[in-house]
């Protein structure tokens, strides 16, 4: 990796200023581009880019902002394999009237998406409502704390394997006995989202309820959660997803509507093969459990 990304990931945390963490935010997409053009690793980067946005959670231009209370980001950041496509979510752990506004501003300006943001609360109501959450079985909610680091009981994961498994890809659709090349593609639903819902249940099984698709996949296969190729599959169409994403992000097209035609040739047969990886692993999971899949 370059030294210039790591070096950012260090000045990350020395952001003094609203303006100089705009200005991180930035830099962190134009390194990311540039990284990209010179074949680096799409896992990688997609490491570093989490790991330099929770280093500038600990800036003291951000603190300013929150006024001590603490930025803890959820979805992809938490877990380590966040893009720019990715939506930034958080929680404020502490008083922050207003905070949430400010850094939402901050990262608009930055061309980063904000999700859906809770109020700023003390830690025992983060705490509280983790512990709510795996007492009901709230599958959304049960994502949403494993990812923030607030669930690591194994004991919750018999909650989120059926919704894992709900994530499969749609059938190929047929035009007079052939593909349907109007068929619309989505590559996060079908590709990352399936992969990250099965790596949040297996991880979790295997004690890893923190880090990136990837590694949860590892761990498990090592944990005999998953089989060899079971994790194999869904590593490879994670891969194929990651890769897709960015490559669109970076040629400015991500975000537009696209088919089976629109893709080019080595994409949509990329995109088929990962998308039957998936289908093929979650049947074979949902199998050895018992359960059927749609």
């Amino acid at each position: 990796m370059h030294p210039s990304l790591p070096d950012l990931t260090t000045e990350a945390r020395r952001a003094s200023s609203p303006a100089m963490a705009r200005g991180i935010l930035a830099e962190a997409q134009e390194l990311m581009r540039n990284a990209l053009d010179h074949g680096e690793s799409e896992t990688a980067l997609a490491f570093w880019f989490s790991r330099t946005l929770q280093e500038w959670a600990e800036s003291p231009a951000v603190e300013e902002i929150t006024g001590g209370a603490r930025l803890r980001f959820t979805g992809a950041v938490a877990r380590f394999d966040a893009i720019p496509t990715d939506s930034v979510t958080w929680f404020l752990v502490g008083d922050a009237p207003g905070a949430n506004e400010q850094l939402r501003e901050l990262f608009g300006g930055a061309d980063l998406h904000v999700g859906d943001l809770p109020a700023p609360a003390p830690r025992e109501d983060w705490d509280a409502a983790a512990a709510r959450a795996a007492e009901q079985g709230d599958v959304d909610k049960l994502a949403y704390w494993v990812d923030a680091g607030y669930l690591d009981d194994p004991a919750v994961a018999d909650a989120l394997l059926v919704p894992s498994l709900a994530h499969m890809p749609p059938a190929l659709r047929l035009a007079e006995g052939l593909p349907d090349y109007d068929t619309p593609v989505d590559v996060r639903g079908t590709l990352m989202e399936p992969v990250v819902a099965v790596a949040r249940w297996a991880g979790l099984l295997a004690d890893a309820s923190s880090g990136d698709a990837p590694h949860r996949l590892d761990r498990a296969r090592d944990h005999g959660v998953l089989t060899e190729d079971e994790a194999e599959a869904l590593t490879q169409a994670w891969a194929t997803g990651l890769s897709m994403e960015l490559r669109s992000w970076r040629h400015g097209t991500w975000g537009e509507e696209e088919t089976m035609r629109s893709l080019p040739s080595l994409d949509r047969s990329a995109y088929g093969a990962a998308a039957r990886l998936v289908s093929v692993a979650l049947r074979s999971i949902a199998g050895r459990h018992g359960l059927s899949v749609g």
